[in-house]
């Protein structure tokens, strides 16, 4: 069983907690925007016995420090591997870490060795469905009522059921860890939007990515992150795939982690 070595990083006025185990080439694991890292609990050790793994929680999230200021989530991702001495890393990202990857990739392309983009956001797509825009009106909505609870219960039915599945469909201990997860992250349900964004977006340039892409959805998802998965597939020039996962939503990983452990090993066999 791999060791396990945590650290804080000061990183940009801020400190960013992470955890890092295993040996060989570096993979970066980048959470959702409904978690932060212990989404990975599951899959953490398993690719560190194939790889150099590093987690960490998005500046505002888990044990990473509040916000300071303005900021961008890729810039903090360079200098936590500039910090941790890695200079080319496999980078794994899911929804709000999907769109952090790309970022990312566009900005550092020499750093990024393949992408693994699960369930993934994508700056400059505003192609949103009717749905997708009533649903996240509603839950703006609440949030000023200041009934977080109920908002936190929307926020599972949208991103966590899915919209066409009922909530007993979803393995109920999943549901109640990712409950759990966004009451203590409920903060950054308020927080102000400091984050710097691409100009011009990353929708405008996927023709720029030339690494080993895979794209992973469940086709319980929202209808706009199918979309967008569609976009990036037919955006992105070159060697890239998509999977597409019967019966499981937005948060894939969570619902079906040694199946999703194993297509992410199968992906990176031989590529490092």
């Amino acid at each position: 069983m791999p060791d396990i070595t945590t650290g804080l990083a000061e990183i940009n006025g801020t400190m960013l907690y992470y955890e890092e185990a295993g040996t060989g080439f570096p993979l970066v694991l980048l959470h959702a925007e409904i978690a932060d890292h212990r989404m990975w609990d599951d899959h953490f050790l398993a690719l560190a016995e194939h790889y150099r793994v590093i987690r960490y929680d998005f500046r505002g999230f888990g044990k990473s420090g509040r916000y300071t200021g303005l900021y961008a989530d890729a810039d903090d991702l360079y200098a936590l591997l500039t910090h941790l001495g890695i200079e080319r890393a496999h980078i794994l990202g899911v929804s709000m870490g999907g769109g952090v990857a790309l970022n990312f990739c566009l900005q550092h392309p020499a750093m990024v060795a393949s992408l693994i983009l699960v369930s993934s956001a994508l700056g400059g797509f505003t192609a949103y469905t009717a749905l997708a825009a009533q649903m996240a009106s509603d839950i703006d909505r609440v949030i000023k009522e200041g009934d977080m609870l109920m908002a936190a219960e929307m926020t599972l039915r949208m991103w966590v059921d899915g919209p066409t599945r009922n909530p007993r469909a979803v393995n109920p201990s999943v549901r109640m860890r990712i409950q759990r997860l966004l009451s203590e992250n409920a903060h950054t349900f308020t927080a102000p939007e400091l984050d710097v964004k691409l100009d011009p977006p990353p929708i405008a340039r996927l023709n720029e990515i030339a690494v080993p892409t895979l794209i992973i959805v469940g086709d319980k998802d929202m209808p706009d992150i199918l979309n967008i998965a569609d976009v990036l597939l037919k955006s992105i020039p070159a060697n890239v795939e998509k999977l597409v996962i019967p019966g499981v939503a937005h948060m894939l990983p969570m619902e079906i982690p040694a199946e999703f452990t194993e297509v992410v090993l199968t992906f990176l066999k031989g590529r490092g």
